[in-house]
């Protein structure tokens, strides 16, 4: 077969896709997401643009909810940074780049309507679009946040100038603590690149130190590890910690699976909602997964709200155990069935009254004249 040759032609209004991201981050991500996410680049490399969450719902043909699902999705793997006013709707994305560049893009993607404004790396752009501040939108290039420092083996001199450092101080006292043993030169150097390398704070290691000992990893080694796989997926606070780790439950993994979802697209207003059915309303994972289940049969989308409505509901009628949900179905059938055979019962009783009206209204009508009442009443009298 013959060698094909692609003529550009006159191609040149494009949006420009780093290999990384065709060969790293698409093969595994959902492909509603990669269109959310190739729209932003569309934002970020063309002109001046105004756009909405709804207003991309629609262009993607998608709910605001898959949107907010994409956005988090792409924000959990350090592609994009996501700023939120205080009703958490999203009112700014950061574009982070995968080496050197990054684009901010200013107040996009609000559901309260702000708008949006983007242009190429390197561009300064005073533009026509309106937000609450009527500020420039600055798009600037930045070092990337998630790109993992290489590991430094810090000299006897340096080790002795961070041990006066408080919080090495504290560390290291908590790891020979919870380790039971003098820590060696790699352990230092370990705690040493998790605070000066990771830049995490001593929080943050003292967290993860007794989660990973607690688990069995009881090493400087395998926490320090721990430690760099977190960087990676840019978890670097206690809550975000918290949060993927309650993700990965067992509940939240069967919610997941029955919505379409992953641990890594979860949103975490979705995962909220499942933390207040396990947590106030105090459900097991089968009467919560029967609520999803019919969520799904009843509205054929990953609705949590509609979710939160059932289970709301079972909670209110003191439901504890998935045999009292069969009951209260049972009882439910039976007072429609006995509502409808009422209703059935009202239409007949009503159907007939109509009959015997309508038969009544159906009889000839006499007429009578005054005069001749009172000549009959008098003739009769006389006879007499």
């Amino acid at each position: 077969m013959g060698k094909l040759v692609i003529d550009r032609g006159n191609f040149t209004d494009l949006t420009s896709v780093s290999n990384l991201f065709i060969d790293e981050y698409m093969p595994n991500a959902n492909g509603e997401f990669v269109k959310i996410y190739l729209y932003l680049l569309r934002l970020v490399s063309g002109h001046s643009t105004e756009i909405t969450t709804d207003a991309l719902a629609d262009l993607l043909c998608f709910t605001e909810s898959d949107v907010e699902r994409g956005l988090s999705y792409w924000e959990r793997l350090g592609l994009i940074s996501l700023s939120r006013d205080e009703d958490m709707h999203v009112n700014g994305i950061r574009m982070e780049a995968y080496t050197t560049n990054k684009f901010y893009v200013k107040s996009i993607l609000n559901s309260s309507g702000s708008q949006v404004s983007a242009r190429a790396v390197g561009d300064t752009f005073y533009g026509n679009y309106e937000d609450v501040n009527s500020e420039p939108a600055l798009i600037e290039s930045i070092a990337p946040a998630n790109a993992i420092p290489a590991k430094h083996k810090y000299t006897s001199k340096e080790i002795s100038a961070f041990s006066k450092d408080p919080r090495v101080q504290q560390l290291t006292f908590l790891a020979q603590t919870y380790l039971g043993k003098t820590l060696n030169s790699n352990d230092v150097n370990s705690i040493l690149y998790m605070i000066d390398g990771l830049n995490l704070s001593s929080d943050f290691i003292e967290y993860l130190m007794e989660m990973c000992i607690s688990s069995g990893n009881n090493t400087l080694g395998s926490i320090e590890k721990s430690a760099v796989n977190y960087y990676k997926r840019g978890i670097t606070t206690i809550d975000d910690i918290k949060f993927d780790t309650k993700i990965r439950k067992s509940i939240y993994k069967s919610v997941f699976k029955i919505f379409g979802l992953t641990d890594q697209n979860a949103a975490k207003k979705d995962v909220n909602y499942i933390s207040k059915w396990t947590e106030t309303y105090n459900f097991s994972e089968d009467i919560i997964v029967e609520a999803c289940n019919r969520t799904i049969e009843h509205t054929h989308t990953a609705s949590f709200p509609y979710a939160d409505t059932i289970l709301k509901g079972w909670y209110n009628n003191g439901i504890t155990e998935l045999s009292q949900v069969e009951q209260l179905d049972e009882e439910h059938a039976k007072e429609v069935s006995e509502k409808f055979s009422s209703l059935q019962t009202s239409k007949a009783s009503n159907k007939s009254c109509s009959a015997s009206l309508k038969k009544f209204k159906n009889m000839d009508e006499r007429t009578y004249d005054s005069i001749e009442l009172e000549k009959m009443l008098l003739s009769s009298t006389n006879r007499k």
